[in-house]
């Protein structure tokens, strides 16, 4: 056994340093400091994980005499006049959908295109009526938005009408915010 120490301590002095059993005051105050700077360092350190999907969603749920929809749904964000995007694509047999709410408008406004087996195409208006609220987790995150939903409105030619089942939209996402009662 103490072969193997001799032979480590001359491979230590080969890479220039030195082997010794016992510290020094002066030795043992530096590494107390070094010690105590590289603990402070590391605990300073944050362990928050910011959420990725920082956009809460609104459920619309169908009810009524069409509770799937059979037909294909396709839901465009009227974002301004003469711009749109699609925020749920070609939907067939569905019961449920979510949609993300912007955080800038009081309303938003969706179009619902509905396209039946022989082609033919309906379109109707959501318009949803929204406080933003802006919710903080920590300093390091970006805010996210929760809303409370104050009234809906739509056209009547596919969708017969909405209601308001649970107005608060935030990160719980087995609440269903809106109804919606669809024709057949």
């Amino acid at each position: 056994m103490r072969h193997f120490f001799e032979n480590k301590k001359r491979l230590l002095r080969g890479c220039g340093l030195r082997f010794h059993h016992r510290l020094n005051h002066k030795q043992k105050s530096r590494l107390l400091i070094v010690g105590a700077s590289a603990l402070m360092v590391f605990s300073a350190c944050s362990s928050l994980d910011c959420t990725l999907g920082n956009t809460v969603r609104m459920n619309l749920v169908l009810k009524g005499e069409v509770e799937k929809m059979t037909d294909t749904l396709t839901i465009k964000a009227i974002i301004s006049e003469d711009k749109d995007t699609i925020v749920y694509n070609k939907g067939v047999n569905i019961s449920k959908v979510s949609l993300p709410l912007s955080y800038s408008q009081e309303v938003d406004q969706f179009a619902l295109i509905i396209t039946t087996a022989d082609n033919v195409t309906t379109f109707d208006t959501l318009q949803v009526a929204k406080t933003n609220q802006p919710h903080f987790e920590s300093v390091e995150c970006s805010p996210s938005f929760f809303h409370i939903i104050t009234d809906v409105k739509c056209s009547k030619h596919r969708l017969e009408s909405t209601s308001i089942n649970h107005a608060n939209v935030d990160r719980d996402a087995t609440q269903e915010h809106l109804y919606l009662y669809f024709r057949p």
